[in-house]
Formats: C-alpha cells, structure tokens, sequence
C-alpha cells in the first residue's frame, strides 16, 4: 500500500482502472464516491471501501482554478475544519458551479451575487478561498497533511484523533522505540499491527461484522483478543514461561497499554524479546 497518494477522485478506486469503472456503475454511476451510498445486494469488499468515505470526506478539500469543475453545494471547497461545505439553501446554488459565482472572464468573485444567495457565515468563509490566476483546473488535495497528499501517517494520526486515542507518548515513545529495534523487517510490520489493534483476530474479524466464534481456538477460554491471544492465552503463557522473560502482573486488557508499562519500567531489553517472539 502506498504511503502517499495524490487525490485525484476522492476514492480508493483508481477511476480508469476495470475494477474502478465496474464499481462505479454498479454502485455510483450519477454520483462521485463521495456522495455514494451504502445501498443494497452489498459485496463485502464495496462495504469495505465504502467504510474510507468518511475518512475521505474529511482529509479532502477542493482547490479552485477556473471553478467550472466544482460544484458550490456538496462539496468540500471552503476554508473551514468543522464544515468546509456551503450551508446556504438558496434554491439558485442548486446546480451551481463555483465558476458562475465569479465575474466574467475574471478570477474575481462577484460579491453581490454571493452577498444575494448566502448567508453570512458562508460569505465570510467564500471571501477567504484562494483564487489563483495560475491554476487551471479545480483539483482535489489533501488538507490532514501539508504536502497536500493523502498519507496513511496523517490519516491514521486524524483517526486516533477522532477516537480519543492519540497523545504525544503514543506518537514519540512507542513508535520511535518499535522501529530502532533490530528485527526482521516482517516481525516490526507484525508488532505495529498488534499495537495498532488491526491483527485478524476474532473479536477483530467481527467487528467487521464477519461471523466467526469468538473464543480462542488456542485455549479454548476466552475471546480471541490482541491481547488474549499474544499475553492472556495459556499457550501464550506457556510460551513467555520458557522464554524466561515472563509477562508481569498488569491490569490492562489492552495490547498496547500493556506495551506501554513495559515501557515505562525502562525495560528495553524486554522490550526487543517481546518484539522477536510476538
């Protein structure tokens, strides 16, 4: 998977590819990704693409050149964090280009026709959009990051955010620690799954609403969590034991905060054993 994507169609679907176009008929045909819905005879993989609209909708902004391209309702064009779309209900907006919102032949807004058809928060916010002799067509960039690139570190970052689940420990000590240790390349992926709470596991699987049985196949007590299956399992037990590095006492149930006591004692020696072993 590419660390760095440019928008270009605001979807995981490369738009000329086969399989893009195929999905776009039969799940979007009169409509971008964006204004997709889920609908209904789902494949599990458009369900899967369709879980990113959101995060898409919220990593992507419109960059107007001559503004023919984007449309003034619906899309995000405007210069604000909590909704950069137009809120205004003005019957003329439907199907209005930001082009027609310009002076003739000029990059110039028309104020009077914006003062005639907007309320006043969007007339301050449309004031402050850039509009740049230089730039031709409307483009899509993305506004988490500022290369203006959609990047798997800022959305993942906006995710944790939105979750509750980002602080500057998880970000400067568990990540920097994990990658300067000296392991195969594939066992460090494997870890940062773990910590990051995206290995298959059971509980994992169904919350992705695959039906699968909950328990440990392992040990047969038990969910099959993260931390169940690496730390909790008897055979996980089992095999800490013979490692003679043990698993301490702890009161977490969480992979990852587990992680991170083992972090806070200074143990780094324990630290890499349980990177090599996991």
């Amino acid at each position: 998977m590419s660390h760095q994507i440019e928008i270009h169609q605001c979807t995981p679907l490369k738009r000329d590819s086969l399989v893009g176009r195929i999905y776009k008929a039969r799940y979007f045909p009169n409509y971008s990704f964006l204004e997709a819905e889920l609908g209904g005879n789902l494949s599990f993989i458009w369900r899967s693409f369709f879980e990113s609209q959101k995060l898409i909708k919220d990593g992507s902004r419109r960059r107007i050149g001559h503004g023919s391209s984007t449309e003034v309702l619906n899309t995000p064009w405007l210069l604000s964090e909590a909704n950069p779309c137009v809120v205004s209900t003005h019957p003329a907006l439907t199907n209005c280009r930001v082009s027609q919102l310009m002076k003739p032949d000029s990059r110039q807004l028309d104020m009077e026709i914006i003062d005639d058809l907007f309320d006043s928060r969007d007339v301050e916010l449309i004031k402050q959009v850039p509009l740049s002799v230089n730039l031709g067509d409307d483009t899509w960039f993305g506004n988490k990051d500022p290369t203006g690139f959609f990047t798997v570190k800022s959305s993942y970052k906006h995710l944790q955010l939105a979750n509750g689940s980002w602080n500057s420990s998880m970000e400067d000590d568990v990540w920097k620690v994990l990658w300067k240790i000296k392991a195969p390349p594939k066992v460090l992926h494997f870890s940062w799954k773990a910590l990051s709470g995206c290995l298959p596991t059971r509980t994992q699987l169904h919350s992705r609403h695959v039906l699968v049985d909950l328990h440990c196949v392992l040990c047969n007590y038990g969910e099959e969590s993260i931390f169940h299956v690496l730390v909790q399992c008897s055979f996980a037990h089992s095999c800490w034991i013979r490692s003679a590095l043990g698993v301490g006492h702890s009161t977490t149930t969480n992979f990852f905060d587990w992680f991170m006591e083992v972090l806070a004692v200074g143990n780094m020696g324990l630290v890499e054993e349980t990177v090599m072993i996991g």
